[in-house]
């Protein structure tokens, strides 16, 4: 496998299709300029660009492919349980079928025991492995575990057959929308390339009007970015479910400001309200909060870029402590599985 395509924009998806869009209109509009500097500017350069953007934003987007698999991820666990659970009954079985011990660790190792341990800490190949060794030992031995039906009930093998297959196909649709395969290298290429030609334009927007500075910043790049998405305007959407997948309702969640430090210093956080930094910032007034609804989400609007420590505080729990970045221009989105709740 090759090495995978890095991103060369330094702004959110967003902003890169916003501002694109903007300077290309500006070109359009300034297109009698530019032709006189590079007889390449025509009608059909522009719709060329045009077809770029058009093209980059066509494509899945990555946001998307997060959230398939983190759902896949949520189902993974569910069906893991279940093999896991079926694998216990299954050395059971083994304990009331062969009494001597050394013949009962021989059995059980011949079953897939030494993938048990790994399996049940989310290691998510070695379930595939618990499960296939099982399935085997089970056709094998199905005359002496059952033992005259006092045993290992009939139906049992069809149980454990049909959650294997059920995780089997979860587990390749979780790695299909986790990994990063063809689809997201042409988008991080489209991306790139649409970004590559828009600076070009901006490069020789700035030659174009070099004495103008009015026109000249209709093709900054900076300053094109800073009118798409004035300072403000990002936000924080978080989303909260319990272990097993359902909304958290009625937790609060707090950030607070992170502050950037200085070279031998320590990171310092920052009370917006207080404009102090202390140790125990986090038990001041918040940057901003929320408290969860029904659908376990909390949505944070109109907040500065940067770094920013958060709490979820939950009647009767310990609270949760974590950082997370907010981008400029965007709704910035986390997704917590709370196991405490």
């Amino acid at each position: 496998m090759g090495e995978k395509m890095k991103i060369r924009y330094h702004c959110t998806q967003a902003e890169l299709y916003s501002v694109c869009d903007s300077i290309i209109r500006n070109l359009e509009g300034k297109l009698a300029d530019f032709v006189l500097y590079k007889g390449k500017y025509t009608p059909a350069f522009v719709t060329d660009l045009k077809g770029k953007l058009d093209t980059a934003q066509n494509l899945g987007d990555f946001q998307q492919r997060g959230t398939e698999s983190e759902t896949d991820r949520i189902d993974l666990l569910e069906l893991n349980k279940k093999c896991l659970l079926n694998f216990q009954f299954l050395q059971g079985y083994i304990d009331g079928a062969w009494k001597g011990g050394e013949e009962r660790r021989i059995m059980k190792e011949a079953a897939g025991h030494k993938y048990y341990k790994p399996a049940s800490q989310n290691n998510w190949e070695y379930t595939e492995g618990m499960n296939s060794s099982a399935m085997q030992f089970i056709t094998a031995q199905s005359v002496v575990l059952q033992d005259g039906e006092l045993n290992m009930p009939a139906g049992f093998a069809t149980t454990y057959s049909d959650d294997a297959k059920a995780y089997s196909k979860k587990y390749g649709e979780f790695l299909h929308a986790s990994q990063t395969g063809v689809a997201t290298q042409e988008k991080i290429k489209a991306n790139n390339d649409l970004h590559a030609a828009v600076m070009a334009v901006c490069a020789d927007g700035k030659r174009v009007f070099a004495h103008d500075g009015g026109k000249q910043n209709l093709f900054v790049w900076r300053r094109v970015l800073e009118i798409v998405t004035p300072a403000g305007s990002a936000g924080l959407r978080i989303l909260m479910v319990n272990k097993n997948g359902e909304p958290v309702k009625g937790a609060k969640f707090s950030v607070w400001k992170k502050i950037a430090a200085k070279r031998g210093r320590k990171a310092k956080i920052k009370n917006q309200k207080l404009k102090t930094v202390t140790p125990d910032v986090m038990t001041t007034a918040p940057y901003k909060s929320g408290v969860s609804g029904g659908d376990g989400v909390v949505l944070l609007k109109t907040m500065e870029r940067g770094k920013y420590l958060w709490k979820i505080s939950v009647d009767g729990l310990p609270d949760l402590l974590g950082e997370k970045r907010v981008l400029r221009g965007a709704v910035s989105r986390m997704k917590l599985i709370m196991d405490n709740v």
